[in-house]
Order: C-alpha cells, then structure tokens, then sequence
C-alpha cells in the first residue's frame, strides 16, 4: 500500500483590480519632439508621469507612484499582486 500522496498546490491570487493597475497613454512624435519633450518633463520631475501631470496642471496619484510606468513589479505592488 502506497501512503505516498501529492500535496495540493496552492490556490492562485484572485485576479487584481483592473482600477488599481495603471493605464497607459500612448501617441506618436518625430525623434526630435521626443527628445525635446523628455528634456522639459525631466526639469519638472525624474518621474514621467508626475511630471506629466505637473505640467498640465493635474494632481498625480499617489496610489500608482512614483515611477509605476517604468516598473512591472511596481504596478504589480499597486494592484496588491
């Protein structure tokens, strides 16, 4: 008789709340209106997204900052993953 058995794997997290994920903004330039515009941004904040939302006069989230956009584990970390 076999007492041997195979332990359960654990349940996976639920699913996290697509609000609490952060949500990209995406729109095309030419490589110089890039670079110009990375350059104002970077006077503002080391931060795209807070130095976005400085500029245009918005008050940045603090539930997906700083840095959310440039870190996957950081998002993952905001939506409780």
């Amino acid at each position: 008789m076999n007492t041997n058995t195979t332990p359960t794997p654990p349940q996976p997290h639920p699913p996290p709340n697509p609000d609490a994920l952060p949500h990209p903004i995406t729109f095309f330039t030419t490589a110089r209106e890039r670079s110009a515009i990375l350059k104002a941004l970077r006077r503002l904040s080391p931060d795209r997204r807070t130095a976005l939302c400085k500029s245009l006069g918005i008050k940045a989230d603090s539930t997906n900052s700083p840095n959310s956009s440039a870190s996957p584990s950081a998002a993952r970390r905001a939506a409780g993953m």
